[in-house]
């Protein structure tokens, strides 16, 4: 792909950003995949929903219940030896008090420790949960392939298909995919499938981002400037397999999401497509460049 065609690429989805274009929204059939509780069967909100979501990403579970060590004993599992729990917070609120002897309201916060039920064995069975509808037929992309195909067979990161999650994992050099038949289609399959592909170029025997190698949060500026690195990356190999037209307006607004967190700052932008180019060169013909 030459640099022109990057640069086109690029300035259709600048383009776009000028618009007000709708959230972006996940390719694949969800299952509404929500952590929920083993005891109370309800789904957990606020600061506890990223925890476990997060926790379920990095992990590869597929399952959505989550229960501390007694209550999955409780319920005839067992937590298997070494695993990691995951902490959840739940704040109760008390009456009480205040130095005028007046009845006001306080709130505790309180740590427990949760495991996913795929880190148990079950006796009668690991707990049930709906799974997601999927395409009855699937159109292998033949040029869209070939570069996975190529790229896998090159590097040594390793790709594996299930679950209602899309991730990169740079601990493991691993990708995850939902399998092919739950996205909403062939090309929304192939642009998420180059997206986490583009993250993988940064991996410290790749070519080594910051936005890869270092430790960030969700919602961080390098996390930021490194999902918009891996978008116009899914956009630019898009394009160069046909798959750019159906799936351009989602990459605009996904880039446009993540351009609010960094406030529009045009030198992330400008920055961001450059190492796509980098990215997309090193998936399609292993040339390595070093991130300055």
């Amino acid at each position: 792909m030459s640099k022109n065609s990057y640069e086109i690429v690029a300035q259709s989805i600048i383009a776009q950003l000028e618009n007000n274009v709708a959230p972006w929204r996940k390719e694949w059939v969800a299952t509404g995949y929500t952590p929920m509780s083993l005891s109370s069967k309800k789904g957990y909100r606020g600061i506890n929903y990223w925890l476990l979501s997060f926790a379920a990403m990095g992990n590869g579970y597929e399952s959505p219940w989550w229960g501390t060590y007694k209550q999955i004993s409780e319920l005839g599992g067992s937590v298997l030896k070494g695993s990691k729990g995951t902490p959840v917070v739940l704040w109760k609120q008390f009456d009480t008090k205040d130095a005028d002897g007046n009845d006001k309201k306080a709130v505790v916060m309180r740590y427990f420790t949760v495991f996913n039920a795929e880190q148990a064995e079950w006796l009668n069975g690991a707990p049930a949960f709906a799974e997601s509808d999927k395409r009855s037929n699937v159109e292998v992309i033949e040029s869209a392939q070939k570069i996975l195909d190529d790229y896998f067979a090159r590097e040594s990161v390793s790709l594996s298909f299930g679950g209602d999650r899309a991730f990169y994992s740079p601990s493991r050099d691993a990708i995850q995919l939902p399998t092919q038949e739950s996205f909403t289609s062939d090309e929304a399959f192939y642009s998420t499938a180059f997206h986490e592909v583009g993250h993988s170029t940064g991996h410290k025997t790749r070519l080594n981002r910051e936005g890869v190698v270092e430790n960030h949060y969700f919602g961080s500026e390098l996390y930021s400037e490194e999902e918009l690195v891996a978008e116009f990356t899914s956009a630019f190999l898009s394009s160069e397999t046909g798959v750019l037209p159906s799936t351009i307006e989602n990459s605009t607004a996904y880039i446009q999401g993540w351009l609010k967190a960094l406030k529009r700052d045009p030198k992330i932008l400008v920055k961001a497509v450059g190492r796509a180019q980098k990215a997309s060169a090193y998936i399609l013909e292993g040339k390595k460049v070093t991130e300055e």
